[in-house]
């Protein structure tokens, strides 16, 4: 599963857009979709995208298009990911102590949680003081 938030240019106007997306391999060829799709839905702007250091995240095969920055946040720091805490309120709110059926069924609760979480809230978890810094400089 891959995502990203948009934080847009600055302050005033923060949207909270997320792009969600969910592949069967967290691989170069797949992270390299993901960013082809990132970069087309926000054609007009320039993404500084956070990451951690997984392999395929630093990949010499990853192909990133040009409207795209990596970020790659030191190693063991997962809670300065601001997605990944947002992926955390996800698993608390749709995923806590529940067994699914089928992967099928794990997908669409996931879509059904995150078209449930208001634009405010993804933003209050994902817009930390450091990024508006950075935004509005």
């Amino acid at each position: 599963m891959y995502g990203a938030v948009s934080i847009r240019n600055v302050v005033p106007f923060i949207d909270g857009e997320c792009l969600f997306m969910v592949y069967d391999k967290c691989d170069s060829e797949h992270m390299t979709m993901f960013l082809a799709e990132l970069a087309d839905r926000f054609r007009n702007e320039l993404i500084l995208l956070c990451l951690d250091r997984a392999s395929y995240h630093k990949s010499k095969d990853l192909v990133v298009p040009a409207n795209i920055r990596l970020f790659h946040l030191p190693p063991r720091t997962p809670e300065m990911n601001p997605v990944e805490i947002l992926w955390r309120e996800i698993r608390k709110i749709g995923f806590k102590n529940k067994v699914f059926d089928s992967l099928q069924c794990v997908i669409e609760k996931f879509d059904e949680v995150v078209n449930s979480i208001p634009n405010s809230d993804i933003i209050s978890i994902t817009c930390w003081d450091w990024i508006a810094h950075i935004l509005a400089a």
